[in-house]
């Protein structure tokens, strides 16, 4: 397997990484404010700090780079939105698990 299938998710971790130090700082510095906004927030700011970070991905098969931002159909409900790859759908709130390579039709989890 090529080092690319894994350098988007290793780049994810590392962001992970950053809140989860980031979260236990906050709580220990102010626990009664800090463990609500970790455990309620660290999910949406995740997702947040990807879409900050993150604009592409390689695919594993054919090592095209694929943007992360563009028009996205909703498989769930067909709902078609310019956003991030990982903003889920403003209509359902569904996430996208994949993206199709436009190459070779591999898809790239996310």
């Amino acid at each position: 397997m090529s080092g690319n299938l894994y350098a988007l998710r290793r780049r994810r971790y590392k962001l992970v990484a950053a809140v989860i130090a980031a979260g236990c700082l906050l709580t220990f510095a102010y626990p009664l404010l800090g463990l609500p906004v970790v455990l309620v927030g660290l999910p949406r700011f995740r997702l947040w700090l990807y879409r900050l970070a993150i604009h592409s991905a390689t695919c594993p098969t054919c090592g095209t780079v694929l943007p992360l931002v563009g028009s996205w159909r909703c498989g769930g409900c067909g709902f078609v939105q310019h956003r991030h790859v990982y903003a889920p759908c403003g209509k359902c709130r569904a996430a996208i698990p994949e993206v199709p390579c436009p190459r070779c039709e591999h898809g790239v989890f996310l």
